[in-house]
């Protein structure tokens, strides 16, 4: 079983993601086989497996018989580069011979030297600048959990065996087919995670004769609660998953670049899916997967740009279709969900923040419709505040249409997190929250550039803010004797009050504290206020910083917020009077 378990991942690895042609210009193919009619009578354990090869045009759709007749092929153990087509045969225990052949120029396939009778190969991969080609090879009748196989690394180009070791697949050898290369195609990450191990870790081989160099911390060391998983690697960017809690409606992907030990961004994204990177590895294809009706390919797809996680466009295909990915081709991918029928997908386009801000609307005018979210009102309420979005962000105040979305956010947070009240016509539902709360986020993220988001202990995350606050006004993002003392003042009440375990009083600090960074924000913005100001930037970084300590707090905080109202007027109000004082 856990062969086959192995065995079963290589279609992801070379049909799906592809493989380096030769050319950037090369003609894009799906090579696959086509079985031949079985005899029923015969036994199926007497059966010879017989196929046919043939190659499948991704921008023509036009489909060519390559080779016939072909006994004993697994063609998924083919690896195509357009040139050359590696075939692998064998029994029901595996492919224990690659034969190579050129598609473009027909000739007897050439049966490579290295072939055995003992193992079976299991995946292989290429590393063009490298001129190296791998094959991971395991023993199916004496192979156990302490067994991790053998790596053959090849010239790509004589085919001669260069070294063979365990190397690239780490002590889980089922997570093979992970590995991926860096950008220059010197070196193998291969994902570790050990029991205990904090924070993000690969690693690190050198891809021209396998050798272990050293192992990469990448991000910050942290705890994860759940995670983290390498979802997709190439081109020397990673996608992890993780969660603070249990389920996909906790789950965020964070974009990784390992060649330079960072985490590029981070991504809440409720919704089951599967994730690949395009060609170049800079852009994230997430598709949503249904639970348990429906196609297992939805063709619902969501385009991040791995450098700063925003949102570039959403992409609905057909049903039950396969998604080809090839690393010179990385601005398209080449859809099929009929073998007449190719579809090929820019990824280039951007899709414009004010679309996503009418489909934001559509959704919550159906989510009202299918009785997902409730109250007339609310809903106008709702709309009203995605329709003043818009109109800020068609001046070019994206502050302004920030702002917006996250009052929209908080009005569908706080009902949602009130659903348990009886008798209440407004509600939102599961389902509504993630739809509504989440697109209107990565609009936000498409707005502005957040700062950095902290992983430390709360307590560190205000003592950071607090430094935060004098390097900010040293950079004269801010300036203002009373603003920079009060803004200090009240992180050192929410300080306090964390101290004291009192998520309540720290909340109403905190909340004090991005009130009056926004009030003074909108005072400077439409008029001169003497010495005291906040600039976009000042206002960017210390209102989110904080926001993230909000965040880390317990949920239920959220629904007494509202009866914090009153005292938080009361001091904006005093704080109002000073700051006139002090024109």
């Amino acid at each position: 079983m856990r062969i086959r378990r192995i065995l079963n991942l290589i279609p992801v690895m070379w049909m799906v993601q592809g493989v380096l042609p030769s050319s950037s210009a090369a003609q894009p193919y799906y090579f696959y086989w086509a079985a031949y009619e079985i005899d029923p009578s015969v036994p199926q354990f007497e059966r010879i497996h017989r196929a046919k090869v043939c190659r499948y045009n991704l921008r023509g759709g036009e489909t060519d018989t390559l080779l016939s007749n072909q006994e004993g092929l697994e063609f998924k153990f083919v690896l195509a580069d357009q040139q050359r087509l590696f075939l692998g045969y064998g029994d029901r225990y595996g492919v224990n011979e690659i034969y190579v052949w050129n598609p473009n120029a027909p000739s007897e396939p050439k049966r490579l030297v290295f072939s055995s009778n003992e193992r079976r190969v299991s995946y292989a991969a290429e590393a063009p600048l490298a001129n190296r080609l791998y094959f991971f090879m395991v023993d199916p009748f004496d192979w156990d959990d302490d067994d991790e196989g053998l790596m053959l690394i090849l010239d790509r180009t004589t085919y001669a065996i260069v070294d063979s070791s365990r190397t690239f697949v780490g002590e889980s050898p089922d997570r093979g087919p992970f590995f991926f290369l860096s950008r220059d195609q010197r070196f193998a990450y291969d994902w570790i995670l050990e029991e205990g191990m904090e924070g993000i870790h690969f690693d690190v081989y050198a891809t021209s004769d396998g050798s272990k160099l050293t192992r990469k911390r990448v991000g910050p060391l942290r705890r994860f609660t759940y995670g983290p998983s390498l979802y997709a690697g190439k081109n020397g960017y990673a996608v992890m998953s993780y969660a603070e809690q249990r389920g996909w409606a906790n789950n965020k992907y964070t974009f990784c670049d390992i060649d330079r030990a960072t985490v590029m961004a981070v991504i809440p994204f409720p919704w089951r899916s599967e994730v690949a990177l395009s060609g170049d590895g800079r852009k994230a294809l997430i598709q949503e997967i249904p639970w348990m009706d429906g196609p297992k390919r939805t063709g619902r797809y969501w385009v991040f740009e791995t450098e700063t996680g925003k949102l570039l466009q959403k992409i609905t295909l057909p049903v039950q279709g396969m998604m080809h990915i090839f690393e010179t081709h990385p601005d398209e991918i080449f859809y099929v969900s009929d073998l007449s029928k190719p579809t090929t997908i820019g990824l280039t386009e951007v899709t414009p923040a004010n679309v996503f801000l009418d489909t934001v609307t559509v959704l919550t005018q159906q989510a009202f419709s299918t009785n997902q979210l409730g109250d007339k009102r609310f809903l106008e309420e709702l709309e009203r505040d995605l329709q003043q979005a818009k109109t800020k962000l068609a001046k070019s105040d994206s502050i302004g249409c920030a702002q917006e979305l996250e009052e929209f956010q908080d009005e569908v947070k706080k009902e949602y997190l009130a659903k348990d009240k009886k008798n209440d016509k407004r509600f939102v539902s599961d389902d509504a929250y993630k739809t509504l709360y989440f697109n209107a986020h990565y609009i936000i993220d498409r707005a502005i550039t957040r700062p950095p988001r902290s992983y430390a202990p709360l307590l560190n995350q205000l003592a950071a803010l607090r430094i935060q606050i004098r390097t900010d006004a040293q950079q004269e993002l801010l300036a203002g004797e009373i603003l920079i003392k009060g803004l200090e003042a009240m992180v050192d009440g929410a300080r306090q009050r964390l101290e004291r375990q009192d998520s309540l009083g720290t909340a109403l600090y905190l909340l004090l504290f991005r009130r009056t960074v926004r009030q003074t924000y909108e005072l400077s913005k439409n008029r001169t206020i003497g010495k005291i100001y906040v600039r976009p930037e000042g206002y960017i970084s210390l209102y989110y910083r904080a926001g993230y300590v909000l965040e880390g707090l317990p949920e239920p905080t959220v629904l007494l917020l509202p009866k914090m109202e009153p005292e938080l007027e009361r001091e904006l109000r005093r704080y109002r009077q000073e700051v006139e004082q002090q024109r």
